[in-house]
């Protein structure tokens, strides 16, 4: 049985520096009937200026040393990225084209990424409604992201695919819309095995035919051994059957992935509906870390100092093949956004003969190219660029952002009781602005819930703990104000309330989207 482990380079923590806020510039016009000028958006995410596959403006970016920590910051190379910036100007993606995450899972109460994540309505793959994925290692439909050794690997891939852009908090996806369904078959330590992949992709193939529109799987790992191996072949032709284009990494040992005895798979298989994609730096450069083969690569796209999300709401850097793919599988699902007609063989055509070819990846890999979106997107290299009143001012915020890890406790925002009243189904906060300006934001209250001992085909199933959202409420307060602010709880948190006898345990998280930068807390509570 070959083991897998993930992709990405380990980052360093940083220091918070200040967020600073990107402006959202529209420029819309009539250019004769039937013509109209294309948006020019800029999200306004603080951290998208550290975005660098998005906008390269020259802005400093965080360096790797060979322990794989993140070192000083140097000048990125202006260009050098994959120019998703012009094409936000046709689409920022469709909610109807779902991705098939196979990683370790999302945590898909993240604030950056819960509005994209998929919800099951009912009975697909046998899991109920309301579940978001399926989990290969616990055959349960609980997806949670426990990667402890990453810190949240397949949230930080989800995050580069489709954190929710131009919500005033975090990080923007390749896509600010779309549908992501995880399937997790990857444990703590980000490491699985042939059959649990095999399973992964089967199960997404079983959705597909269930009705959800799964049309880009993405895999960012790679196996250590150097055999084939005949059933995930196979699972990756039944992707293809049912019209899923396969995005895969090249991986990150330095090697030419056209020798045999070094070659990494699923890479090799080089089957019609695959794409194997290997990291290029903010320079256009492959790191000495990644693989490439003229015969096997199909294209690189950016993975060095990816900043994305993270577990437990957090946000981060991971470099490696991983970054890379999941760069891809984005533009993919950017590119269904706008021509869903196009079959998973179109797909990949579009995307490999429409790179942005670069001396440094002549012979390196098949296309001599990186990803570069705006060309494969119908339409974008047609359109006038209007993006100028904007780069200048998120170039500039990026050279002085610092490499950031979470998002800071805010103290604009005190919350003065931890006991939360349940009146008529809703859960009263009582909150104070403490700021000069306007306090707003957003409150998410999760709890914890057990369920098990049920069986599935004659077999017991495992005790399984799960996270639940169970209520959000914006708020908006003066400054100085004092005020309740009162939180719908779903069925599943006035059930909960009600069997523990009011002394069921929460977790408040208080988002601060103004006063700028936002920043995030969190407050054990009890709800009575």
């Amino acid at each position: 049985m070959n083991h897998y482990r993930c992709n990405p380079r380990r980052r360093r923590r940083g220091e918070l520096g200040a967020g600073v806020l990107v402006s959202l510039v529209i420029a819309s016009m009539a250019l004769g009937i039937g013509a109209p000028l294309a948006l020019a958006v800029v999200p306004n995410d603080p951290y998208f200026p550290l975005q660098w596959s998005d906008s390269n403006t020259g802005q400093s970016i965080p360096t790797q040393d060979v322990e794989e920590h993140l070192g000083g910051s140097l000048p990125a190379t202006t260009g050098a990225e994959e120019r998703t910036l012009e094409a936000w100007r046709l689409s920022t993606g469709s909610r109807a084209i779902v991705i098939g995450e196979a990683d370790t899972g999302v945590d898909y109460d993240h604030p950056d990424l819960e509005a994209n994540v998929w919800t099951n309505p009912g009975n697909v793959g046998g899991c109920p409604a309301g579940t978001h994925g399926y989990n290969v290692l616990s055959h349960s439909c609980e997806a949670e992201d426990d990667d402890k050794h990453y810190e949240g690997h397949g949230t930080a891939v989800a995050g580069i695919i489709g954190a929710v852009g131009n919500n005033g908090i975090g990080v923007a996806g390749v896509n600010w819309q779309t549908t992501i369904l995880p399937v997790k078959w990857l444990n703590q330590q980000a490491e699985g095995s042939t059959s649990g992949l095999v399973e992964a992709l089967r199960w997404l193939v079983a959705a597909k035919r269930a009705g959800v529109n799964v049309r880009v799987v993405n895999d960012s790992q790679t196996f250590l051994g150097t055999s084939s191996s005949p059933p995930l072949e196979k699972a990756i032709e039944e992707l293809a059957a049912n019209d899923i284009l396969f995005v895969t990494a090249a991986g990150n040992s330095g090697d030419n992935n056209d020798e045999p005895t070094v070659g990494r798979y699923p890479c090799r298989y080089d089957l019609p509906n695959e794409i194997c994609v290997t990291a290029t730096d903010d320079n256009d450069l492959l790191p000495s870390w990644a693989n490439y083969g003229p015969h096997t690569v199909d294209l690189a796209a950016p993975g060095v100092s990816i900043y994305s999300t993270l577990r437990e709401d957090a946000y981060g850097y991971l470099s490696g093949g991983s970054m890379a793919a999941a760069q891809v599988a984005g533009a993919a699902a950017l590119i269904l956004s706008v021509d869903n007609s196009l079959s998973a063989t179109e797909l990949k055509a579009d995307i490999l003969h429409n790179v942005d070819k670069l001396p440094s990846l002549a012979g390196k890999v098949l296309t001599g190219g990186r990803l570069d979106v705006c060309k494969a997107l119908p339409g974008c290299e047609a359109t006038p660029d209007a993006t100028t009143a904007a780069t200048p001012a998120a170039g500039a915020a990026a050279a002085a952002a610092p490499p950031v890890h979470r998002r800071p406790p805010s103290d604009a925002v005190e919350l003065k009781s931890a006991t939360l009243r349940i009146v008529h189904g809703k859960a009263r906060i009582r909150l104070r602005c403490t700021a000069s300006g306007r306090c707003a934001g957003v409150l998410k209250l999760t709890a914890t819930a057990t369920t098990g001992n049920a069986t599935r085909k004659g077999r017991r199933l495992p005790r399984i703990t799960e996270r639940l959202t169970i209520g959000r409420a914006t708020f908006s307060l003066r400054p100085g104000q004092q005020a309740t602010v009162s939180v719908t709880l779903s069925a599943s948190g006035r059930a909960l309330a009600s069997s523990a006898h009011g002394h069921l345990i929460a977790r408040l998280t208080i988002a601060v989207t103004s006063p700028p930068p936002s920043a995030t807390q969190f407050e054990r509570v009890r709800l009575l």
